[in-house]
């Protein structure tokens, strides 16, 4: 089921949605309200934003506190991999946090020396996004 709303000139704001669902035997549902942000503005990095990371036996912790800022609230996609746009290590991990952890997987021989490329994407409620993208060496 799926709803489509056409030739609403909507300006940027909170709206209230109210809706009523009639099937073929035109059977009403009940109104449902929910409420709807209509927003144009994508995150933004704040200063030249630089990851830290920390490195305990094989996990590996990167953080990115106070890079991004947004009007709307805010999830970040999170990459890693062994070459730039690479994801052998995390593909895609969604966290509302601004940090994330994970172990370097055993398929990864994990030597002194290794570079970690990582995309890090602030995404706002919209879907507008930001990325970082930075190089970790062990």
């Amino acid at each position: 089921m799926y709803c489509v709303f056409d030739g609403l000139k909507l300006t940027e704001g909170n709206y209230t949605v109210r809706i009523r669902a009639v099937n073929r035997m035109y059977l009403r549902s009940d109104i449902v309200d929910t409420n709807v942000g209509v927003s144009a503005l994508p995150s933004s990095l704040t200063g030249t934003p630089r990851l830290e990371h920390f490195i305990t036996n094989s996990t590996v912790t990167v953080s990115w506190t106070n890079h991004f800022e947004s009007q709307q609230p805010i999830y970040y996609e999170v990459s890693a991999g062994t070459q730039f746009g690479g994801a052998d290590i995390i593909q895609w991990q969604e966290t509302k946090n601004t940090f994330i952890k994970f172990d370097i997987p055993p398929k990864i021989r994990f030597t002194k020396g290794l570079m970690i490329y990582l995309t890090v994407s602030g995404i706002s409620a919209n879907g507008m996004a930001e990325v970082i993208n930075a190089v970790v060496q062990i």
